[in-house]
């Protein structure tokens, strides 16, 4: 996926175009997602990328509003006496 992109920006930007990406600032919010490749196995380590999204800018105000959800779920769903190893708060995600 994010060769892609890079493909089409090389597309656009190139001296046949007379396009300079330094004219041209942009920024962009991007978010992968991967997954273990099952086929490789762990041992290989390979990643796949499954997924790229593209957030606006309007897209920031809702981190506090993800913190707050996030904080809302391990409360309800982490056990008291855990402490927070990344077991019990993927267990508790997954529960919710």
């Amino acid at each position: 996926i994010s060769c892609k992109l890079l493909e089409i920006c090389c597309s656009v930007y190139n001296s046949t175009t007379g396009k300079d990406p330094k004219d041209d600032i942009r920024l962009h919010l991007m978010r992968n997602d991967f997954m273990l490749d099952t086929q490789k196995g762990p041992a290989e380590g390979a990643m796949v990328q499954i997924e790229l999204n593209m957030m606006s800018a309007s897209f920031a105000t809702h981190g506090q509003d993800l913190t707050e959800v996030h904080r809302y779920l391990l409360t309800k769903y982490l056990p008291r006496d855990a402490n927070l190893r990344m077991e019990a708060v993927s267990e508790a995600l997954s529960a919710a």
